[in-house]
């Protein structure tokens, strides 16, 4: 599932941006690794670590109160611009993997005590 979804980041990353997808990658994959999956309701790093993550914005907030350096708050800015269109992406490829993975579902209603055959 872990390729799938980054091949649909990746797709969706070089359809928007042409010229420097293969810097947003590695961002793309942060975002999924740190979103939480409706499936587990835990985020993948959670699940690994039995941690939360501590990004460069949550401890850039707290560095950010004290320093005046403009070099840190545009640092900071790129960051969760780059951080939001990650988790842009990542909703535009999530919608499209559930479009295509429905286009092939059908909904079956089963009666009490009818048998089904199930695939492990």
């Amino acid at each position: 599932m872990y390729k799938q979804n980054i091949g649909g980041y990746a797709t969706c990353i070089c359809q928007l941006w042409q010229n420097n997808w293969d810097q947003l990658l590695l961002t793309a994959e942060f975002a999924y690794k740190n979103s939480q999956q409706s499936s587990t309701g835990f985020t993948p790093f959670q699940l690994d670590y039995n941690k939360y993550t501590i990004t460069p914005s949550t401890i850039a907030v707290k560095v950010l109160n004290r320093t005046k350096v403009k070099v840190a708050h545009d640092l900071y800015e790129h960051w969760t611009v780059t951080i939001n269109i990650a988790k842009d992406t990542l909703v535009v490829a999530q919608e499209r993997q559930a479009k295509y993975y429905n286009k092939g579902r059908k909904d079956i209603e089963l009666q009490e005590g009818e048998q089904v055959m199930l695939s492990i």
